[in-house]
């Protein structure tokens, strides 16, 4: 429940996601519950790619050797998904060959 206030707090802005990124990697050998460690590796990719800029800010110590993980302490602006896939219903990407058919 607490980590699940706490990734809200990151998505609205009243928490910086780097303190949110500092306490789960400080936090996560604490956690027993495999499925609440999948969601928090989840939650800190997606904070980590989306709502901090990329690598050459300020560093995260890791818990282990004491050695930095690139990260900033601005807050950027979540990166929209591919938006030619929600207005035109095409994804910008190539499409994907067709099967052979099976006899």
């Amino acid at each position: 429940m607490m980590w699940g206030s706490l990734w809200d707090s990151v998505r609205e802005a009243e928490l910086d996601p780097k303190v949110y990124v500092e306490l789960v990697v400080k936090n996560l050998a604490t956690e027993q519950d495999e499925t609440i460690i999948q969601s928090l590796l989840g939650r800190v990719g997606t904070a980590m790619n989306y709502y901090l800029p990329d690598a050459g800010g300020t560093a995260i110590a890791s818990p282990r050797q004491g050695t930095p993980t690139p990260c900033s302490t601005a807050y950027s602006t979540p990166r929209p998904p591919d938006s030619g896939s929600l207005s035109t219903g095409r994804s910008s990407q190539p499409p994907r060959p067709q099967r052979a058919a099976r006899f």
